[in-house]
């Protein structure tokens, strides 16, 4: 049986933009960095015991043929949709974070879960991010 939930890995634009972003936000710590068989950096970032895995996408300027619009990341059609986390106010991260984030989703009680609080956004790559408070 697994022990954990240990880590989601995300391609990005800029790795440690990305870093910069979740530990402004959230507090997430740098645990590890090494570089890939490609040259490419690999940053680990902790919260707790969740990690994130940032690798530097060598195509996220370029369309999947390598050419065309720039590709982003986000809901896929089938497989990733969005990472939750659990805060203590979503209303109060709401209020802080709108000056650097657009939300989806405001602050919204669920009526399918009575009494818990969610909100959602997208990261600087266009992954969704949903927050969470109140799960019992």
């Amino acid at each position: 049986m697994p022990k954990a939930m240990h880590h989601i890995a995300l391609n990005c634009r800029d790795n440690a933009a990305m870093e910069a972003f979740y530990k402004k936000w959230f507090g997430f710590e740098r645990a590890l960095t090494f570089t890939d068989p490609n040259g490419n950096p690999v940053v680990f970032i902790r919260l707790r015991d969740f990690y994130l895995e940032l690798f530097k996408s060598p195509d996220a300027g370029k369309g999947s043929a390598g050419e065309g619009p720039e590709v982003a990341g986000g809901e896929q059609p089938v497989g990733f949709k969005h990472f939750c986390l659990e805060v203590d106010s979503v209303a109060d991260y709401h209020e802080r974070m709108k000056i650097d984030v657009t939300f989806t989703v405001p602050p919204t009680t669920s009526p399918a879960l009575a009494g818990v609080t969610l909100a959602f956004f997208k990261d600087p790559d266009g992954n969704i991010v949903q927050l969470l408070e109140g799960w019992k």
